[in-house]
């Protein structure tokens, strides 16, 4: 009887209260001045959220709002609390500090979100454990009526101390590590934003998401060991240089049987997306870079997975969503530079994404 109660104790006494089994945590002390307020006698209508992507819209933002002001003769102000480096993670916490929300929140990130450690890679079968039994609806369920419940139902971790300002993860991780990491990110990208939208619900106020536009002629920087190998790389090089001859028949045939021997190998997908693009097969070609993004095993940037994650939950919560993969994307088989860099599409794509998010906003406006 004493060990058990000592062990509840225990238990009680290491685990957090937490109804999403999120295994990083802000110390107060250590985010003081994590974010400045916005100023409640001069609120914007519209307020920008997210990475690297949602701060370049501020490039464009001010336009934006002189257009919606000429066309509705209404006073418009758009803000942006996007920062570089920062996860979806820190998006959530920065908006949960503000005192008040605008009325439309757009969010614009989804491409740094391994830029620092979030979990300790030592943790990862009990982290993954946990949300396998986060998902379960009664279990949901339970912990929103009692939340205290938690530090019994999860597995204790030890949990990540974020800081303040995000410092990147340049740790080195194992064949099998990284594919762990690839999984609980993609996981928890999920539950952080189911976790945006429920909040932002929650105060009576309009979400627009927007996903990511991939760029397809950047070389995968990773490949997982476990999809290749000394033969895998040999067949590769022959045929990059198919490829790099112009052979794009014979190098497309000698992918297509490479892709089916060794599944999961970014380059290769890579690489016969670049073949299927020569020979014509325009939607083949796609689906390969896609791929290639996803299997990246550095995820350095933003890719299928994560567009794929907010498109389910912009469909399961009837959300607005912006298809700014597609803007950029659907000049793919005409255009080489859709780009301006690794990750930035080039202005005229953000044009013409600011007159879809201008008609959206009208909408949720209501002007």
């Amino acid at each position: 009887m004493a060990v058990g109660a000592g062990y509840i104790s225990y238990r009680y006494y290491i685990s957090p209260t937490q109804t999403i089994p999120y295994p990083y945590f802000f110390p107060e002390k250590e985010v003081t001045n994590f974010t400045s307020e916005l100023n409640p006698d001069d609120l914007p209508q519209i307020l920008v959220i997210g990475d690297r992507l949602g701060k370049n819209l501020k490039n464009f933002t001010d336009k934006l709002a002189e257009s919606l002001a000429n066309e509705t003769r209404a006073t418009i102000k758009i803000s942006v609390l996007a920062e570089n480096n920062e996860g979806l993670h820190r998006t959530i916490y920065r908006l949960k500090r503000l005192k008040l929300l605008p009325p439309v929140i757009i969010y614009n990130g989804g491409t740094q979100e391994l830029f620092e450690k979030k979990f300790h890679i030592r943790e990862a079968n009990k982290i993954l454990s946990n949300i396998k039994t986060y998902q379960d609806d009664k279990v949901k369920t339970l912990l929103q009526l009692v939340p205290v419940l938690s530090k019994f139902i999860y597995h204790p971790l030890d949990r990540v101390k974020l800081k303040s300002e995000p410092y990147e993860d340049t740790s080195e991780y194992a064949a099998q590590e990284r594919g762990q990491r690839m999984e609980i990110s993609y996981k928890l990208y999920e539950m952080e934003m189911e976790e945006l939208i429920q909040y932002v619900s929650s105060k009576g106020k309009n979400l627009i998401l927007i996903n990511v536009p991939i760029n397809f002629s950047i070389y995968p920087k990773v490949v997982c060991e476990n999809s290749s190998s000394d033969n895998i790389i040999k067949l590769q090089n022959e045929y990059f240089e198919l490829l790099k001859n112009e052979n794009y028949k014979d190098a497309y045939n000698g992918l297509i049987e490479l892709k089916n021997i060794m599944p999961g190998n970014a380059l290769t997908y890579f690489m016969l997306g670049k073949a299927c693009k020569n020979i014509g097969k325009f939607k083949e070609a796609v689906e390969n870079f896609e791929l290639s993004s996803s299997y990246d095993c550095s995820i350095w940037r933003g890719n299928a997975i994560h567009n794929a994650i907010i498109e389910r939950y912009a469909q399961k919560y009837n959300l607005p969503l912006l298809d700014f993969h597609l803007i950029v994307n659907k000049d793919f088989a005409q255009e080489d530079n859709l780009f301006l860099d690794e990750i930035l599409p080039q202005h005229t794509y953000y044009q013409k994404l600011m007159e879809d998010l201008k008609k959206q906003l009208k909408k949720s406006l209501n002007i």
